[in-house]
């Protein structure tokens, strides 16, 4: 098994599987990758989490996107759409953090649901250093931060209460770009030095 020296899960390459350290014992986490049709690429680990939400509805990204006020047309297919926050599932600064996790939580990124090679090479990938329950505890923050209209969720935020029922690993695609690396359906970029 691979890992690193702040490593909360754990890469086994011969079974392309990645488990999570629970005190003494190890649990398996559903992984997934995004699909690229580019070469020579580095993944970066994200928590997909499926919330349960009480005093907003979020059950969609139709609900999600009217709940913030999304600058957009809300489209007939949203609202079957399954709604997902996506958070880091590395270490990173807060404002980097909360940046990364407000873009992907409105792009919601294509998944390819079948197994993938990727992270069978530990260059290929960067370690999860953060836990999907350490990450959840930012979600309303995260939902505050989505919000283009203050005056309309911010009243609501009091009773507001968001909980992760389940979760999945996704490794999102980067290429490397000088010290950089970007996003290669978003193009957005993070320093390189976040995973040093």
């Amino acid at each position: 098994m691979i890992g690193e020296n702040e490593s909360v899960s754990l890469v086994c390459g011969n079974c392309i599987s990645v488990w999570e350290i629970a005190g003494s014992s190890l649990k398996r986490v559903d992984v997934y990758a995004s699909p690229s049709k580019e070469d020579e690429l580095f993944y970066v680990p994200f928590w997909r989490l499926k919330v349960k939400s009480n005093g907003i509805a979020l059950n969609t990204y139709a609900d999600f996107a009217r709940a913030v006020n999304l600058p957009r047309t809300v489209m007939k297919e949203w609202e079957k759409q399954g709604m997902f926050f996506w958070l880091p599932a590395f270490r990173s600064s807060p404002e980097l953090f909360l940046r990364l996790a407000k873009l992907f939580t409105i792009a919601q990124p294509q998944v390819d649901d079948t197994k993938s090679r990727v992270w069978a090479r530990r260059d290929s990938f960067s370690p999860v250093t953060l836990r999907a329950k350490d990450a959840a505890n930012g979600l309303k923050t995260i939902l505050a931060n989505v919000s283009s209209s203050r005056k309309q969720l911010y009243p609501l935020l009091p009773n507001i209460t968001l909980k992760a029922i389940s979760n999945s690993l996704i490794l999102l695609p980067f290429r490397r770009h000088g010290t950089d690396l970007v996003e290669t359906n978003l193009n957005l970029r993070i320093p390189g030095s976040t995973f040093r």
